[in-house]
């Protein structure tokens, strides 16, 4: 993941929405005042009327772009270490033409798509993700920069501490452990199972009383074709450590 600053085309795990399954996708940049349009996106199977779907094979799919609920952002708030991955020109093209259609009145949908909008399963993640993914993050200012091994963001116990994960592509999850420098390989007293899909998400470990280490399998997706790569392992926006650069290959496994 690049160390620039945000551009259109980038995804985003923002902190303000850190808990909902939610990343941001920016599709354009005021040419003053320092903000960002950004939609929240998912990877939720439901596609509405202002939903633009982003296919598995295609750069930074499989995602929906939630483009009802877009918001003009603080650039402060899309910190370069949480980027997590990135989107076809076309695409955010697509989604943007999506913004301004909503925002003008002038959306055509499909009958499937309006199906879509009056499912009830459907409201319920809309209201429950993408909508008060941007309430929070509208209520939110920019975190302003700390020097290392001050403020909330450091010394938190073994159970409170997180760290972003990036997999691959930007297949993120989220680890605990306390004062993390470097992957020790020592076996967990019971296993956590993450699921298939983690991106975005961020996933609390519960460690066993008087744990000092956990062990990580790292596992590249099926549906991320073989390329070159890295493993990282981020804390607080910080990466702590990372692997060599190495030939990713579908369910490839990685130890840490």
């Amino acid at each position: 993941m690049g160390s620039g600053p945000p551009e259109p085309g980038d995804l985003f795990v923002l902190r303000a929405t850190a808990d909902l399954p939610v990343e941001w996708a920016v599709l354009d940049r005021r040419a003053e005042g320092g903000e960002l349009l950004a939609v929240p996106a998912d990877v939720s199977p439901f596609a509405g009327s202002a939903d633009v779907e982003v296919p598995a094979l295609a750069p930074g799919g499989p995602l929906c772009l939630r483009c009802r609920f877009g918001a003009w952002l603080d650039a402060g708030l899309f910190e370069p270490g949480l980027r997590s991955g990135a989107l076809a020109p076309e695409t955010v093209a697509e989604a943007r033409r999506q913004v301004q259609q909503v925002e003008a009145g002038t959306l055509e949908p499909s009958s499937l798509a309006e199906e879509t909008d009056a499912d009830s399963e459907y409201k319920d993640w809309i209201r429950e993700a993408p909508e008060r993914a941007r309430a929070l993050a509208l209520a939110v200012r920019p975190a302003v920069a700390r020097e290392p091994g001050s403020g909330r963001w450091e010394g938190y116990r073994l159970a409170a501490m997180f760290a972003v994960l990036a997999i691959g592509l930007g297949i993120w999850v989220t680890a605990l452990r306390r004062d993390l420098a470097a992957p020790i390989v020592v076996p967990l007293s019971r296993e956590v199972d993450l699921g298939e899909k983690t991106r975005g998400v961020p996933v609390l470990l519960e460690v066993p009383p008087g744990a000092s280490h956990i062990e990580l399998v790292l596992v590249v997706d099926a549906a991320v074709p073989a390329q070159e790569g890295r493993f990282e392992i981020n804390a607080g926006g910080r990466s702590v450590w990372r692997s060599d650069l190495m030939r990713l290959a579908p369910r490839d496994e990685l130890r840490v």
